[in-house]
């Protein structure tokens, strides 16, 4: 088939296939930016690419945005409107650990900044890369970046993603799927993404908060043309963290319809997260059997990781000053 013969929604596909291709974080002299990849789309048309599906794509302006903060490393703390100023003199070493350990856009500057930018190993796991940026420097980042506002919609969302992340490195303690230090990371950081779009578009996502998380996902795409998680997967991997972690992010609205068991485990993670004592058991119920058979989870293990993490969650935001320390050889 040539031209108009070929579907439109194929001519569709391989043009979105070939973009995310191109854009996809490798290495820097692999990944090409925006401009870089358009310009490689419209020297296919007539030739592998549809100009009219070309030219559509290249209008959606809210993808080159996007793809401009993450390519320019704006991520984490550089994402403006999101930052107050902090005297990192005034703060214990213990209290720097704990910041960079429990604030998402600050544990996002860790990996960034401690990732290698050629081919060395790089890593999810904070403290390893907290110990190889070493104290001044972490000190430096405070004192240049400065810490989220102190808002109550700010720190909801903190709140939530240390919920995530302690049921996600409790979860993969007791299936031993992966590291618990990478699914705390995985699970601190898998909506950094809403953080870029909420300072990138904030009308448009203060619009979208009243939809529940499935629906809010397809407003996304539909408004920017990406949603949340794949963002937040980009995020992470122009960070440095392996793709066969963060792909568990990107599935995580689908985990009942794939058969990932890291991303299984981060949505069971999330679900814990997301909901308060009062809807609980309804909420626990609605993860089917099969889902925890493949991660060799009882019903005793989910209610008491479940009760773990909330009172751990909470545990750290009441007593900030505590120096963090990751739960190991967790035994329930």
């Amino acid at each position: 088939l040539a031209a108009e013969q070929i579907p439109l929604l194929s001519r569709i596909i391989a043009v979105a296939n070939e973009y995310d291709e191109m854009t996809k974080p490798r290495s820097a002299d692999q990944t090409l930016t925006h401009e870089a990849a358009v310009e490689k789309l419209r020297g296919g048309i007539g030739k592998q690419f549809d100009s009219s599906v070309v030219e559509e794509f290249c209008k959606i302006e809210s993808i080159d945005k996007i793809q401009r903060t993450i390519a320019d490393s704006v991520t984490g703390m550089r994402l403006p409107t999101s930052l107050v100023s902090c005297d990192e003199k005034s703060l214990s070493t213990g209290e720097v650990l704990q910041k960079f350990k429990t604030e998402p856009l600050l544990a996002l500057e860790v990996l960034k900044t401690g990732n290698p930018a050629g081919d060395g190993e790089a890593t999810a796991q904070l403290l390893p890369l907290m110990a190889k940026i070493g104290e001044a420097k972490l000190r430096s980042l405070l004192d240049q970046y400065g810490l989220p506002a102190p808002d109550e919609f700010t720190k909801a969302r903190t709140r939530y993603a240390l919920r995530h992340a302690f049921a996600a490195q409790l979860l993969a303690a007791q299936t031993r799927l992966i590291h618990p230090d990478d699914a705390y990371t995985l699970g601190l950081l898998h909506n950094v993404g809403e953080a870029l779009l909420f300072n990138l578009f904030p009308n448009e996502m203060r619009e979208l908060e009243t939809f529940d998380a499935n629906v809010r996902s397809q407003r996304q795409v539909e408004i920017f043309g990406i949603d949340a998680a794949q963002i937040s997967r980009g995020m992470l991997e122009a960070c440095g963290v392996p793709a066969a972690l963060t792909m568990a992010i990107e599935n995580r609205q689908d985990f009942m319809r794939i058969n990932h068991p890291t991303a299984l485990l981060m949505q069971i993670a999330r679900k814990i997260a997301y909901t308060e004592s009062s809807s609980r058991i309804a909420a626990m119920n609605t993860i089917e059997n099969s889902v925890l058979e493949t991660l060799n989870l009882s019903r005793a293990d989910l209610n008491k990781i479940y009760d773990r993490a909330n009172f751990i969650s909470e545990e750290h935001i009441e007593t900030p000053e505590q120096p963090l320390e990751l739960v190991r050889d967790i035994s329930l």
